[in-house]
């Protein structure tokens, strides 16, 4: 489920309940994301999310990606990602880490 606000061209706030069923276990997952345009050309978008139960989901995670239109439908883009884990790792909990770097064409 997803509610979606769009008040402005690029702009976007985002609220979302997803549940899941992975090897037995239920999971659900709140969520909350936005996108911002920077300029003309620029666009920040952020998400964050969070698993009361995090059987399988992680337990939060965040995320913050840049993109530029670079102009004649292309768009580079670049982020950060980190999502942590309960249940593994030397300290009871681990996390992943990602660097996304991505090139588009419309």
């Amino acid at each position: 489920l997803a509610l979606r606000h769009r008040p402005a061209p690029r702009t976007l706030w985002e609220l979302t309940l997803r549940d899941t069923r992975r090897y037995g276990l239920d999971d659900t997952e709140l969520g909350l994301g936005i996108a911002l345009p920077l300029g003309a050309d620029w666009t920040l978008a952020a998400r964050a999310t969070a698993s009361p139960d995090h059987r399988v989901l992680a337990r939060e995670s965040g995320a913050v990606d840049l993109s530029w239109a670079a102009g004649g439908g292309w768009v580079l883009g670049a982020g950060l990602g980190r999502s942590l884990y309960e249940g593994a790792g030397a300290a009871g909990s681990s996390g992943t880490s990602t660097l996304r770097l991505n090139v588009e064409r419309y």
